[in-house]
């Protein structure tokens, strides 16, 4: 790049940080008059162009962008423009069509599945070589649906792609798909159109010459001439048998090509001679121009494997509750119709199965079996739809209703993980925020909106930093707390909530000092758990735990190990300790029970209780003969020794566990 371009790019840089952003894309433009496959110049204008509210213009300019990205192999930095393309305009076909490519090149067959599915959802015109380019793509991530390569055959006829009809008709044969056979006349019809083979030259005509006739009669002697004969018409000497057959039959050759040449000038004139004997189905072949993808989405919803996982438009989505007892016959639209206007004057606070129930329409068992057959549909619905996250939101919702806490966190932080690979920061505040009002002891959401407070105002970083100070206190950890309470007071000093709660758990009399006792702390957390503001806190966790409790039975050992896990990796230590504890009885999760305790106690720095749980799951596994549950054992012995200060004793436990697996032992001390 010139010397020249380089200053050209700085300017504009200069410009837009003072805000004279008609100046900064002016300079932006002559830079890619100059180099028009500068991604980062495209990207830069895009921006400048948001600002200045020219959306459709800024959304050319980060395709572009995104294009050019993509095809420099930085497939991270392209998709990210995808992305805001997409949030402008959540429907833009050709920014899925980029992000499914970066996908493939990524080797990430899921997310670029569901990013061309996405592309053919926005029903491209069937001419864009895009579109066969997508279906090929499918065909290959998702090779147990044979819809894919049926309309990858269509398109490719539609568009004359010899090469992709052939790849169609390959794949077809390779599969045993049933329209095979269907494909091979497509591509042999497409051929023709293609490579028409030569029309055959008519054989000559063969003109036969009649032969002289020879006069052997003598001429008489006298000078008298002969009278002539009298012919009234001359005389046609016959043709040999074999000639004449061949005259016939070029005569009805020439004739037929006649035919075939008025039939190419009137195309509905004689359309089975066109055809030449092929039998197509009326969506086989698709003629016309204004056709879209619509058209074979149409086709494809006809057929009868339902096993296809792609393209599914304009799907109804799970019921809603009211309509699961129209649906099953229990009531009547009318009377549906009649609660909700219930629901709307006088029970606005109360949900439709609850309406229902007060009118004496069904009964409570009715309702739960009905918000059951509503969480399985929404299942469903999000198996097919994984990337769908107001799908998970409204999952959650249901969860909460019938009484699943556990399984409401669970969506709820899928939704915020979507949310986050999307960049949008506030949508994932708000959720995390969901999930601290239910469980408001997970220091892992707590710390999450901390980490992304500067997505919001003031006042809410102030309250993500209360949160944190919440789960602190949840969790035994009253120093870190008061430390969240003192930085949301410092961000917006405004924020009674915060200042209420550090006077609480701070005594009067160790203010000044800046001493806090840890009796003192606790008494004051009890009694600001038993204050009529804070109370909630305590009330949400006991529901969330009473939920989780009436779902499981005690016997039910492999659900309460993965909850455990799951209570741990939301920072719920203490929650997770109890369900560890509950499967300690069955012998087949005892190692791995003790471990967890273990780990869990190692956490929360209850460093006497992480090596006895250490020291005893050891001895379990010593006697059972499991060498990697050992070697597992003595590193997590290393870890209690090393942050105790006994050096001496961790590395005599990492020798041991090097002595037993060398490999394991350093690949678990780098977790």
């Amino acid at each position: 790049m010139t010397e020249s371009v380089n200053s050209l790019k700085k300017k504009a840089h200069d410009l837009v940080q003072k805000g004279k952003h008609d100046s900064a894309l002016k300079i932006f433009n002559l830079v890619i008059e100059q180099d028009p496959k500068d991604a980062s110049v495209h990207n830069k204008i895009g921006d400048i162009l948001l600002k200045l509210k020219k959306e459709k213009d800024a959304r050319n300019h980060f395709i572009t962008s995104a294009r050019l990205y993509c095809e420099e192999g930085l497939h991270m930095v392209s998709t990210s423009v995808c992305r805001k393309v997409l949030r402008s305009f959540p429907d833009d076909g050709e920014a899925h069509l980029v992000m499914g490519d970066c996908f493939m090149e990524q080797n990430k067959p899921d997310q670029a599945e569901k990013e061309y599915v996405s592309y053919l959802k926005g029903k491209p015109s069937l001419d864009l070589p895009e579109v066969a380019r997508a279906l090929k793509a499918l065909t290959s991530l998702d090779q147990d649906s044979a819809k894919w390569v049926t309309n990858l055959s269509k398109v490719a006829y539609r568009q004359k792609n010899e090469a992709f009809l052939d790849y169609a008709v390959s794949i077809s044969l390779e599969r045993n798909h049933p329209e095979h056979d269907t494909m091979v006349k497509m591509l042999k019809k497409l051929r023709n159109k293609l490579h028409p083979a030569p029309p055959p030259k008519p054989e000559p005509k063969v003109i036969i010459k009649p032969e002289p006739e020879i006069d052997t009669k003598p001429e008489p002697k006298s000078g008298i001439k002969p009278q002539k004969q009298q012919e009234s018409e001359p005389v046609q000497k016959k043709k040999p048998e074999a000639e004449r057959k061949k005259l016939t039959l070029w005569k009805k050759k020439s004739r037929k090509e006649k035919s075939s040449v008025s039939a190419k000038a009137d195309p509905h004139a004689n359309t089975e001679t066109v055809l030449n004997n092929l039998e197509f189905d009326a969506g086989d072949i698709m003629k016309g121009s204004s056709e879209y993808s619509e058209d074979i989405l149409k086709d494809i919803g006809q057929e009868a494997d339902e096993t296809w996982s792609g393209i599914e438009i304009e799907e109804s989505g799970p019921k809603r509750i009211g309509e699961y007892f129209v649906a099953s016959g229990l009531l009547k639209a009318g009377d549906v119709l009649k609660a909700l206007d219930k629901q709307n004057l006088e029970m606005s606070e109360s949900r439709l199965g609850d309406v229902l129930v007060s009118m004496n329409l069904v009964s409570v068992r009715q309702v739960r079996e009905a918000l059951s057959k509503q969480v399985a549909d929404m299942r469903d619905c999000l198996e097919r739809n994984p990337g769908d996250a107001l799908g998970y939101i409204e999952m959650a919702n249901l969860l909460l209703d019938v009484g699943d806490f556990y399984g409401a966190v669970g969506a709820y932080l899928r939704a915020a993980e979507i949310y986050r690979s999307e960049e949008r920061d506030y949508m994932v505040f708000e959720l995390l925020e969901g999930v601290l009002d239910i469980c408001p002891e997970s220091l892992s959401a707590a710390k999450e909106i901390v980490r992304i407070r500067h997505a919001i105002d003031k006042e809410g970083q102030a309250r993500a930093f209360y949160r944190l100070a919440v789960a602190y206190l949840l969790n035994d950890s009253q120093y870190e707390a008061i430390a969240s309470l003192e930085a949301a007071v410092d961000v917006y000093p405004d924020y009674t909530d915060a200042t209420d709660l550090m006077n609480g758990i701070l005594p009067r009399e160790h203010r000044d000092t800046g001493v806090t006792g840890v009796a003192d702390i606790l008494d004051d957390i009890d009694r600001v758990k038993t204050d009529t503001s804070k109370s909630v806190l305590a009330d949400i966790i006991m529901e969330f735990k009473t939920g989780v409790e009436a779902s499981i039975s005690t016997e039910d050992y492999a659900t309460h190990f993965d909850l455990g896990i799951a209570y741990r990796e939301m920072g719920l230590f203490r929650e997770a300790i109890q369900e560890f504890e509950k499967v300690l009885v069955n012998p087949e999760y005892r190692v791995r029970a003790r471990e967890m305790l273990g780990r869990c106690t190692l956490d929360m720095r209850r460093f006497d209780e992480a090596e006895d749980h250490f020291r005893k799951g050891l001895v379990i596994a010593i006697t059972q003969e499991d060498s990697n549950s050992m070697v597992g054992f003595h590193v997590n012995l290393a870890r209690v020794y090393d942050f105790t200060g006994r050096t001496g004793h961790a590395e005599v436990e990492l020798q041991l566990a090097q002595d037993l697996d060398p490999v394991m032992s350093r690949a678990l001390q780098l977790e």
